[in-house]
C-alpha cells in the first residue's frame, strides 16, 4: 500500500493525475482500512477537481483516526475550495482543538487566526467575536496578532448591538402596528425608540 501511496503522489508532484488517481484507487482497494490511503485518495480526487470525492475521501480517514491533523487539513482545502463555510469552519475548529492537545501552539494561532477570519468575512459576528476574543486570548499569539484581534472583536461587538438594535426598532414598529395605523413618521420614531433602549 505505501509503495502505491508513494506512487501517487510522485505522480501529482509531475501533474500526472491520472496515473496518481490509478495508483490511489489501487492502494485503497489494497489497503481499504489505512489512513493514509484515504488521505492521499482525497488528495489525487482533489486535484483531479472531484470536490465532493475528495470530502468523502477525506471523511472516511477521519472517521479511521479522528486525532490526526492530516484529513482535516485536505478537508480544510476541500471546504475551502467549495465555499463551504460551515464545513470549513468546523474543520478549522478540529484542527484548533487538535493542535491544542499536541501543544503546538504555532498553529493554534495559526487556525485561530484563519477561522476568525472565515466567520468575519462571512459576517457571523457572534463567531467572530468568539474567535477574535480566543485569538486574544491566546498567549503564544503576538502583540501584533493580539491587538489585531481585539480591534476585530470590538468591531464584531459593535456588529452585534447594532444588529440587535435593529431588531428592537423592527420590534417597536411591529409593535406599534399591531395597535394603530400608524403614519411613516410614528413608524420612524417608534423604530429610533426601540433601537435606541436596545443600545
Amino acid at each position: 500500500v505505501m509503495a502505491l501511496l508513494t506512487a501517487a503522489n510522485e505522480a501529482l508532484k509531475v501533474g500526472d493525475v491520472d496515473r496518481a488517481r490509478e495508483s490511489s484507487a489501487q492502494a485503497i482497494d489494497a489497503g481499504a482500512d489505512v489512513y493514509e490511503a484515504w488521505v492521499m485518495h482525497g488528495k489525487v480526487l482533489a486535484a483531479c477537481g472531484d470536490g465532493n470525492g475528495a470530502i468523502e475521501a477525506y471523511e472516511k480517514a477521519v472517521g479511521m483516526r479522528a486525532d490526526h491533523p492530516a484529513a482535516y487539513r485536505g478537508l480544510r482545502e476541500a471546504f475551502s475550495a467549495a465555499g463551504d463555510i460551515p464545513g470549513l469552519s468546523r474543520t478549522l475548529e478540529r484542527l484548533i482543538e487538535i493542535y491544542t492537545a499536541t501543544g503546538d501552539q504555532e498553529k493554534v494561532v495559526e487556525f485561530l487566526r484563519e477561522a476568525h477570519d472565515v466567520v468575519y468575512e462571512a459576517k457571523d459576528w457572534t463567531r467572530a467575536y468568539s474567535t477574535a476574543s480566543a485569538l486574544r486570548a491566546e498567549p503564544s499569539a503576538g502583540d501584533d496578532v493580539r491587538s489585531f484581534a481585539l480591534g476585530r472583536a470590538c468591531e464584531a461587538a459593535l456588529e452585534i448591538r447594532d444588529a440587535r438594535a435593529r431588531i428592537a426598532g423592527q420590534a417597536a414598529v411591529d409593535a406599534l402596528r399591531a395597535t394603530t395605523i400608524a403614519s411613516k413618521a410614528d413608524e420612524d420614531a417608534a423604530r429610533a425608540s426601540g433601537e435606541r433602549a436596545a443600545l
